[in-house]
């Protein structure tokens, strides 16, 4: 697979997350709605050393051949800080792609543009031939992003979300139907 790098887009840049990364990710993540439709994994109350805990582990994910890749979202003109992340999980079964953004940027496209960048990253260098995406059901922005950039549904099932197990949905994008929305 291809080394980690920063990425970019029009109003953003995607960059290998650092260990400086844990101040701005503590502040921003922590708030209940970020954290309710995430996968349970994610510790709630989010302890005071949560985005300590959690650059640790990606990091040393990182190290050596890269099996997943992790940025953090910076946006172009500030602030001069981590605002999201994005994750792109080539090996993840059901799962291969997630994300939060900070709620004061919600609203504004920059997810979709943050994955839609990340898609041509999977398809176009990692050599990836479809996705698999999910979403906790009630969250209909992360929902949005899928439907935006064509992603088919492909069932429901149920998932252990930070505030309890709630219905998922699933969704496939293929490369080639990825380059045929972008053409059109």
């Amino acid at each position: 697979m291809p080394p980690l790098r920063t990425l970019e887009t029009g109003r953003l840049w995607l960059k290998p997350l650092a260990m400086s990364d844990a101040p701005a990710i503590q502040r921003r993540f922590a708030h209940w709605e970020i954290v309710k439709l995430l996968n349970g994994k994610a510790p709630w109350p989010y302890p005071p050393d949560g985005a300590e805990q959690f650059l640790k582990r990606k990091l040393e994910q990182q190290e050596g051949p890269v099996e997943s890749y992790a940025w953090g979202l910076w946006l172009k003109g500030g602030p001069d800080e981590v605002i999201g992340i994005i994750e792109l999980r080539p090996n993840g079964g059901t799962d291969q792609r997630g994300f939060w953004l900070s709620q004061e940027f919600w609203g504004r496209g920059l997810m979709t543009e943050a994955a839609d960048r990340v898609l041509d990253f999977a398809f176009d260098e990692v050599g990836m031939t479809e996705i698999i995406l999910t979403n906790a059901k009630e969250n209909v922005r992360s929902g949005a992003v899928k439907v935006r950039q064509g992603a088919t549904p492909i069932g429901e099932d149920t998932v252990e979300t930070v505030s309890g197990v709630k219905p998922r949905q699933l969704w496939r994008l293929t490369a080639e139907d990825w380059r045929k929305r972008k053409r059109s």
